[in-house]
């Protein structure tokens, strides 16, 4: 019919009715609630091996575990900024932390965009194009899960030999997708994901292969650090009569848990996920009962610690909010006084 609008033009998708969210929504709590009475039933069944007076067995181990988390995402975040500015966008480098850090908020709701939608507004704040910002971290995404799926390499082995030719997909998908990135080819990809959802992708600028190079080691080490601050965590709590768990399966059952809760687009911040993957990969070497302590510590403190970070990445663009209204505000009394 003459007129009407293509689907490629086309009308906005159909929303889902409010029962099929309701079902939804139940459905995600039902697993990540499963999830956690595992965990939770995993300690309990061996909570009699614990001495329960002495938990915490090294709180200086637990306290450099702190600091090389910090080290690590600190580090992320303006690996993030760097990358922006090889590519050809101006940002400082504590601006582009801040993006990175406060945008890292968006992990924690449902679905895994939120954090690409948040480069774009936080990046504007600080003078980025919101498109650039949202390409950018998008690319800078698939690179650190990337990577983060091949230190996961390390323990895989302990799922199973059956998980061998998973781990093989794993290794030869992340090296593919760094060469995707990397090729003529993904320019035209993205031209072709603008066309088909009318957004223009040919003013954008893209990071070099070597820059892509570059990102890709610099996130190599976030995830060694990151995975050894757990390792040091775990020395702060495992007592010293159970066996030590080495760095190796300390820094790979922290990547496996991390990246397992990415792939779960059903958990925030992979909840309940990155702990039953934990607790699988830690109970050989430490027991249920300490795996799942361990993780449960590892949550609390990571969370806490990447909710402050992010906080701090958002308060200029919070305390800006705050100005407007409190502009808009003024202007509405002194129009309603005139």
């Amino acid at each position: 019919m003459a007129g009407a609008p293509s689907e490629d033009e086309g009308s906005p998708p159909p929303k889902q009715s409010p029962a099929r969210r309701w079902v939804i929504l139940l459905l995600k709590i039902v697993i990540i609630g499963g999830l956690f009475v595992w965990v939770g039933r995993s300690v309990a069944r061996d909570a009699s091996s614990l001495d329960w007076s002495n938990l915490i067995r090294n709180p200086g181990a637990i306290v450099a575990a702190v600091g090389l988390w910090v080290c690590a995402f600190v580090f992320r975040a303006w690996l993030w900024g760097a990358m922006m500015r090889r590519t050809g966008y101006p940002v400082g480098h504590v601006a582009g932390a801040r993006v990175f850090l406060a945008s890292h908020m968006g992990r924690f709701l449902p679905g895994k965009v939120w954090s690409v939608a948040g480069a774009g507004i936080f990046g504007r704040e600080h003078g980025l194009p919101p498109r650039a910002s949202a390409v950018s971290m998008t690319i800078f995404l698939i690179i650190y899960y990337m990577m983060g799926s091949l230190v996961a390499l390390l323990v895989i082995w302990r799922l199973g030999q059956t998980k061998l030719l998973a781990a093989v997909g794993i290794g030869v998908g992340g090296i593919a997708a760094l060469g995707l990135l990397m090729s003529p080819l993904f320019p035209k990809l993205l031209h072709w994901v603008g066309r088909k959802f009318n957004r223009d992708m040919s003013e954008l600028k893209l990071p070099s292969p070597a820059t892509l190079a570059g990102v890709a080691l610099g996130l190599a080490a976030v995830w060694t650090g990151a995975g050894l601050g757990f390792a040091v965590m775990l020395e702060g709590v495992v007592p010293a009569s159970t066996p030590d768990v080495p760095l190796v399966i300390g820094i790979g059952t922290y990547a496996s848990a991390l990246v397992a809760g990415f792939a779960a687009l059903f958990a925030p911040a992979g909840l309940g996920v990155r702990e039953a993957v934990m607790l699988g990969l830690l109970e050989p070497s430490i027991g249920a009962a300490l795996a799942g302590l361990a993780t449960i510590a590892s949550r609390i403190l990571i969370t806490s610690l990447e909710l402050s970070l992010s906080l701090w990445g958002a308060w200029p663009f919070l305390v800006s909010r705050r100005r407007k209204k409190a502009v808009a505000v003024s202007a509405g009394a002194a129009d309603d006084l005139t």
